[in-house]
């Protein structure tokens, strides 16, 4: 079952700043999150029914998929964009 919830705060410059955060729930346990933040309240309410009427008619689609630990820490050694120093890299 998907549900969204409104937060409201204050941001450094003092504008307001409303996030909309949707969950979907198997039981008690929470299967996927998702959120966006917005400058107005109705936007934000907007967003969070449009994504749970989406989410209940066409089911939670996340590119995510099981990745072992081995394989995310494979994954960061071979990127090439990362500076991994010799303290990182085990033999």
């Amino acid at each position: 079952m998907a549900s969204y919830t409104i937060q409201k705060r204050k941001a450094a410059s003092g504008a307001l700043r409303y996030t909309t955060v949707v969950r979907v729930k198997k039981g008690s346990a929470v299967v996927y999150r998702e959120s966006r933040t917005f400058s107005k309240h109705s936007t934000a309410v907007s967003w969070g029914k449009d994504r749970v009427h989406d989410i209940e008619k066409n089911g939670v689609t996340s590119g995510v998929t099981d990745v072992t630990l081995g394989q995310l820490i494979q994954k960061y050694l071979d990127d090439s964009h990362t500076n991994v120093g010799r303290t990182k890299v085990s033999a």
